[in-house]
Parts: C-alpha cells; structure tokens; sequence
C-alpha cells in the first residue's frame, strides 16, 4: 500500500479522492461488521456519522469557511486524510482478528504474571470482576496485582487468603449471579 509520501507527490487530487471514497466505505462497513458481532459500545463513535474520517468528500468540501477550517484544501491533505483513514483502518482493535489476538496475548501476559488459572474460559468473568472492582473502588485501596492474585486464587478453588478481598470477590459474584451475565 502507498505511503502519505507518494499520495502527496505522485498521485492526482482526484485519484485520492477515489481512494479515500473506497477506504472510507471499507472502514464503515468494517466497523458495522464488529458492531454486530461484538456490541461493543466503544466502538460508537466509529459508526456512521459519528467520526470524521467517515465525512464524505462532499461534507469536507462543506467545511470551507467555517472558523476552524484551514484553506488548504491541498493534494497534501488530502493524502494525509487518506494516510490518517488507513493507519486507523489498521489498528487491532478494530477488527475481530486484532480483538482475539489482544486477547490472547492479555492471558498470555497474566498467566506470565503468575495467574495460572486466568484462562479463554474465564476471561471474561476476570475483566468484569476487575472493572466492577475498578468502579467500587477497590482497586483504590488495593494494587491490581494484588486484586487479580485473589480471583486467581478464588477461580482454582484455592484459599483467598485476604478476607476483605473474598467479601468483594462473593459480593461481585451475588450481583452477578442476580443479573445472570454468565450462565454456565
């Protein structure tokens, strides 16, 4: 693929134009498909509409006149936008490969660190202990290796040896239990 330096030398206006059309129709496409297949809220913002690198050549050209619009409207930057839409089309997070990928290499790294029982399995019962632990403060008055040793030692049936911390890890799992986001 032709870097930001070859778009801005050696291609026309318009074929950048063409290109960043196509690229933009990929990337909201893209983006649909992992909505739909994850739901995952943080990926609202790149829904139709709701990003600038999904303007239309047309709303760009709109754009003229406005206070934070630059009159530069350069073969330059028009490679930029199209370099800027293809470096995010890219990223891991956006694609359903890069997701697993992240994955994997975040139980890769926890099992490194010593939690051998943090598996694909129970991943998902892992992040969502430590952001309710996050949100309830109890990362505040703990380390988050410290909070993710005890649900290691709690998820292999082992001794939690904090008590406070297996109050919180029995009170995540009655209020998980009560919304019954993971049945078995």
């Amino acid at each position: 693929m032709p870097g930001l330096l070859e778009y801005a030398t050696e291609w026309s206006i318009a074929r950048i134009k063409k290109e960043y059309s196509k690229q933009r129709t990929n990337f909201i496409h893209q983006i649909e498909r992992l909505y739909e297949k994850t739901g995952d809220p943080t990926l609202k913002p790149y829904l139709k509409g709701g990003y600038k690198y999904q303007r239309k050549i047309r709303d760009i050209e709109n754009l003229k006149g406005r206070k934070n619009w630059t009159e530069k409207a350069t073969r330059e930057d028009w490679a930029f936008r199209l370099s800027e839409l293809q470096q995010l089309q890219a990223r891991r997070l956006l694609s359903i490969t890069g997701r697993k990928a992240i994955r994997n290499d975040t139980i890769k790294g926890l099992q490194d660190r010593g939690l051998k029982s943090i598996n694909d399995s129970n991943f998902d019962r892992f992040t969502s202990f430590m952001n309710w632990a996050k949100d309830l403060g109890v990362l505040d008055e703990y380390e988050s290796q410290v909070v993710a040793e005890a649900f290691d030692q709690w998820v292999s049936g082992g001794i939690v040896e904090n008590e406070t911390l297996l109050a919180y890890i029995n009170q995540w799992q009655s209020d998980v239990e009560s919304i019954d986001l993971f049945s078995d």
